[in-house]
């Protein structure tokens, strides 16, 4: 009988053995690797990957990202591979280039402005400031910058992510003396997106003639399929 039992006893240990290591396989393969979480960040967002660390849980990852002006740390969630905290910080080891500025505003001009015409950008502001403009604004990770030049006086267009994966806010700010007309905030899905800017700038005229400041846009995957 005490064979048995002793067998019986073993039986169940190596069970409870054979289980637990089939549950952690089991995880370890639905949780995302660094290298999948490295291509998440590298696929939405600018700027480069410093360092990409476990957290304490092993449930997350946060990924350091350097964007020049500011520094991030995002933070997945490794089992739904989703982003669920983003922190933002100015980076002291920026030193700002007004050379280079000056070049990416005049690029970012010309190609807001009609075939065959131009324009003077000498009285606009830097997008240096309209991008710190927006990010005192509404916070979160720069996304993108376009100059509009199709709008009297031109404006600003700067995407951020706001808050976790896929809401988004798109601030229109004036050219020229650097005011927030209006803020555009969407869910946003990365996947369905070719072109973030073509984007942006299809959002900001389908809201042009909307005179509230806060905007809440809910309306973009149907204009969007629609092109």
């Amino acid at each position: 009988m005490k064979g048995g039992k002793l067998m019986m006893a073993a039986g169940a240990v190596m069970l409870g053995v054979m289980i637990g290591i089939l549950y952690m396989n089991y995880t370890a393969a639905e949780h995302m690797n660094e290298d999948e979480a490295r291509a998440i960040i590298t696929e939405r967002y600018q700027g480069d990957i410093r360092n990409v660390s476990l957290a304490g849980d092993d449930e997350h990852f946060v990924v350091s990202v350097d964007d020049d002006e500011y520094l991030y740390e995002i933070t997945i969630n490794r089992a739904e591979g989703t982003v669920v905290d983003i922190e933002s910080a100015e980076n002291p080891e920026y030193e700002p280039d007004d050379a280079v500025g000056e070049e990416q505003e005049s690029e970012e001009g010309s190609s807001g402005a009609e075939p065959g015409t131009s324009e003077d950008n000498a009285g606009l502001i830097p997008v240096k400031e309209a991008r710190e403009i927006a990010m005192e604004e509404v916070g979160g990770l720069f996304l993108h910058s376009t100059l509009n030049t199709d709008t009297n006086p031109s404006e600003y267009l700067i995407a951020n992510l706001v808050d976790d994966d896929d809401e988004a806010a798109i601030v229109s700010i004036n050219a020229v003396n650097g005011t927030i007309n209006k803020v555009i905030f969407l869910e946003i899905e990365f996947d369905e997106i070719g072109d973030l800017e073509t984007f942006m700038r299809q959002v900001a005229q389908s809201n042009a003639q909307n005179q509230n400041y806060y905007i809440e846009y809910d309306d973009w995957d149907d204009d969007w399929d629609d092109d």
